[in-house]
């Protein structure tokens, strides 16, 4: 029962660590998907002041590179919108597995407690038995 319990608490262990680095895969999932949206809303905020401060001249080669500013910034939110989409999605990954070796170590924790109680149990048994073998062995030698 003793080295089970030992077994138990090294791989109760060893879950911990693999949830603590998936907290912190978490948390630095986190942090990235918070860049992406920064980036989004500057970049949101930089396309709608181009659209605000359209060209004074309306020259055919103005009129153009605005045309090929505008296609880039629609690229570049494109591309940032499904970074973030890409982004959140890992995140809720890892919280799930964060979650379920959450769970994993909550169980072994629980059969962890289990099994050293169950031993305590057996021990206080052995005991109480050991007891009344002495006393009983006390008794015979009185009565004889």
């Amino acid at each position: 029962m003793e080295s089970k319990i030992k077994a138990v608490g090294a791989l109760t262990m060893l879950e911990e660590t693999q949830r603590d680095r998936i907290g912190s895969q978490l948390d630095a999932a986190r942090q990235q998907t918070e860049k992406l949206e920064s980036r989004l809303s500057a970049l949101a905020e930089l396309k709608s002041f181009h659209h605000g401060h359209g060209v004074q001249s309306r020259s055919r080669l103005s009129l153009m590179n605005m045309t090929m500013v505008d296609r880039m910034l629609q690229g570049m939110l494109n591309h940032q919108v499904h970074e973030q989409a890409v982004m959140q999605a890992e995140c809720h990954a890892i919280q799930a597995q964060l979650q379920q070796k959450s769970q994993r170590v909550h169980g072994l924790e629980q059969v962890l407690e289990r099994w050293k109680s169950k031993q305590k149990y057996e021990k206080a048994k052995r005991d109480q038995k050991i007891m009344e073998d002495i006393i009983n062995s006390r008794l015979k030698l009185r009565k004889l």
